[in-house]
């Protein structure tokens, strides 16, 4: 898919390379614009609504919106459906996330496909401060911005090994229907943040990720995870450590500042309301690889073409 997207990138139509390394792109009048599309098969947990399908494939095209440095203002939505239904459903769900952000569903479109359903969020927003995925320096630390974990916690219930009615009201609603920071704006404000990227395909796989963008590698000691994700997996895997090193679609963010900007970043999200811990730094090596306390982490992750 990179491949596609650096052409796509370079063409007239866009600036070079500016959308290829970074969760959303810059457009014209200080805006950001992202997409994201999801299959039922592939994407949508058994256990939840055709509703809350529709706030989770929101709040990932919002996530990145948000860790690009921008905030949420219109959302757009196309649907592929086998059941009508589900159309009304999927677009509830939308606005429902659109509205928690305080932004706008201007529209949509919906189609009838006797195929695998399918759902599409555009989103635009008004940029803060624009921050993509490159520009990270060795010595630099890596902060994580939102608690980890849900993303575990799903599959332990996909696997069989928990039921969903044992999550609680309050894990089952993170899972659902999962927030998004919003408030990291405020630090992008206060902050000099070299780059960032947010966490939908994998804890580990994100951050091999960051670190690739810039050429390095990366040294990771901690994980900031919802201490009732991890309680709960506890009690259903034993030790949840690998589980949480790939845990995904979580939308905490990871931003990369130098080691005398930490204080500011751990001050700005306390007086934003946002859980932060310094959880690595990046280093001279191999580009992309991720050592978790000192052994090599396989960056596996949700990825359509591998």
């Amino acid at each position: 898919m990179e491949w596609a997207l650096a052409r796509l990138a370079a063409s007239e139509a866009g600036v070079p390379g500016e959308c290829v390394e970074a969760e959303a792109c810059r457009g014209p009048g200080g805006l950001l614009y992202n997409i994201d599309g999801y299959s039922a098969s592939e994407a949508k947990l058994p256990w939840i609504t055709w509703e809350d399908w529709g706030w989770r494939a929101a709040a990932a095209a919002a996530s990145d919106v948000v860790a690009a440095g921008g905030q949420p203002l219109a959302f757009l939505v196309s649907a592929g459906v086998s059941e009508p239904g589900r159309a009304i459903e999927i677009s509830r769900g939308v606005g429902g996330l659109a509205s928690s952000l305080g932004a706008v569903v201007l529209g949509g479109d919906t189609n009838r496909c006797a195929c695998d359903d399918w759902v599409d969020v555009a989103v635009i927003g008004r940029e803060i401060r624009w921050v993509g995925r490159r520009g990270g320096r060795p010595g630099d630390h890596v902060v994580q911005v939102g608690y980890s974990g849900y993303g575990a916690v799903a599959r332990a219930v996909l696997e069989g090994l928990a039921a969903p009615e044992e999550l609680g009201d309050r894990l089952s609603l993170a899972i659902r229907r999962p927030g998004v920071h919003v408030g990291l704006g405020d630090v992008y404000v206060e902050c000099p943040i070299k780059a960032a990227i947010d966490n939908s395909d994998g804890w580990a796989y994100t951050l091999s990720q960051l670190a690739r963008a810039s050429g390095l590698s990366l040294e990771a000691w901690d994980v900031l995870v919802d201490p009732q994700a991890e309680s709960f997996l506890a009690s259903v895997v034993g030790d949840p450590e690998d589980w949480l090193l790939s845990s995904w679609e979580d939308y905490n963010v990871f931003v990369v500042v130098d080691p005398g900007e930490v204080d500011c970043v751990l001050g700005a999200c306390r007086r934003a309301g946002l859980p932060c811990r310094v959880i690595g730094r990046l280093v001279e090596g191999r580009p992309g690889t991720v050592k978790f306390k000192g052994r090599v982490l396989e960056a596996r992750g949700w990825d359509s073409f591998r």
